[in-house]
């Protein structure tokens, strides 16, 4: 691989989307990301984008960094009528089927560290930016595709949500998380961290917390400072704060450590 591939892959994005293409641009990524997904869902955001920034006018030089072995993350800077981004996309040197370069855009990357330039990353309870409505509507309409009584094992994976299989979806509906680890009959640990903005304490953990919370063989242990990650912190977390490396909460390793060897906590 000569060093000028990884920004010929990540101009080849821009290209694709202004073409269109967006189906071609979810076969470009990588395989474990590909299933989560959807060529619409490309495309509406991309389509957010322009109908609040207008159409691209330019595209600067792509500049690169090494991000561990066999990948690189090339930033592009976009231009558009009213406003600038950047393109951030992960390349990888493994190769797989059709002998493509898998590639992975990054969006909680996108403009970070880049003043001026629009940022992707939202936190928890900041309004949705002008122009994201098309996005929202398309994953609402993918997420009401589930719900549908029309669903069946031949809904062509694009129509669902992250393009996951269609038989996915109805065993997904089927699974109470809760009822099943009630059943198991093992001791268990549970750790949340308080400012995580995906499974949060209030809606999520609280359905753990009355479905095995009186039990005496079950540990459930809330971390206040953490995010998703079990990364320490302060204020809402955040995508960008996902994607920055960091160190695991000590007390949550020290806990984890005295469960397993019997200590208690």
């Amino acid at each position: 691989m000569t060093s000028t591939e990884p920004e010929a892959v990540a101009l080849a994005v821009i290209d694709l989307a202004r073409d269109g293409q967006f189906a071609e641009i979810r076969d470009r990524f990588a395989a474990g990301l590909r299933p989560l997904v959807a060529a619409a869902t490309l495309q509406a955001a991309w389509a957010a984008e322009v109908a609040e920034l207008g159409p691209v006018t330019s595209i600067g030089a792509p500049s690169s960094e090494q991000a561990g072995a066999g990948a690189v993350v090339i930033s592009v800077p976009v231009r558009l009528e009213r406003g600038e981004l950047a393109l951030v996309v992960s390349v990888t040197d493994r190769p797989r089927r059709h002998h493509r370069q898998e590639q992975a855009t990054q969006g909680p990357r996108l403009g970070t560290g880049q003043p001026g330039r629009r940022r992707h990353a939202l936190r928890q309870g900041d309004p949705c930016p002008p122009g994201s409505q098309p996005a929202i509507d398309a994953m609402t309409a993918l997420a009401e595709r589930v719900d549908s009584p029309g669903l069946s094992a031949e809904t062509p994976d694009g129509e669902l949500p992250f393009a996951a299989p269609a038989p996915y979806w109805p065993d997904l509906r089927g699974y109470d998380p809760v009822a099943t680890a009630a059943a198991l009959g093992k001791r268990m640990l549970m750790c949340q961290g308080g400012r995580d903005y995906q499974a949060t304490v209030a809606d999520d953990l609280s359905r753990w917390q009355a479905g095995l919370g009186g039990r005496p063989d079950v540990t459930i242990r809330i971390y206040p400072a953490d995010n998703h990650f079990f990364f320490p912190g302060t204020g809402p977390s955040s995508p960008a704060e996902l994607a920055a490396p960091q160190h695991l909460d000590r007390e949550l390793a020290a806990d984890v450590s005295d469960w397993l060897t019997g200590k208690g906590l």
